[in-house]
């Protein structure tokens, strides 16, 4: 076998190496949540999320810990649910900032404070109330929905 085959096998076996370790690498960037997008709308940083049990556990793992708020939707089944439509007020009841979850869970980076959050989907609004202290992160759930819209 002469050195230039040689050669070409080396490159062939590199390139395909080469190849199978990005495939590799997009799919560990994928369930390292970079497909999670933080946002920031008004001031107030975001990051919808938590569709299947790896989301879940990098939102809570990696990224939770730059939020203080965690919203969860599901029906009243403890099915998640995602579509969701969020209004935040503050603590004079004027709206703070409106945002869409599309997935079933939202968090939020808010100031120390009380807040009202109003989630609607499936024809439906919930209201609850929270006080953040700035080393307290909380939960709200928001789990009174039914499979199907109420007229």
């Amino acid at each position: 076998m002469s050195l230039q085959w040689l050669v070409h096998g080396w490159r062939v076996m590199m390139g395909a190496l080469s190849l199978t370790v990005l495939l590799g690498l997009t799919d560990v960037l994928a369930q390292d949540g970079l497909l999670l997008t933080p946002g920031e709308r008004q001031g107030i940083g975001y990051v919808s999320g938590g569709v299947g049990l790896d989301e879940r556990r990098y939102l809570d793992t990696r990224l939770g810990i730059d939020y203080n708020l965690k919203l969860e939707f599901a029906l009243h089944d403890g099915r998640y649910l995602g579509d969701v439509a969020v209004e935040i007020l503050g603590a004079d009841g004027g709206p703070l900032v409106s945002l869409h979850s599309p997935g079933p869970w939202l968090l939020l980076r808010l100031p120390e404070g009380r807040y009202r959050i109003r989630a609607r989907t499936l024809s439906r609004s919930f209201e609850q109330s929270i006080n953040l202290e700035s080393d307290t992160p909380g939960t709200l759930i928001f789990n009174g929905w039914r499979d199907t819209p109420v007229p």
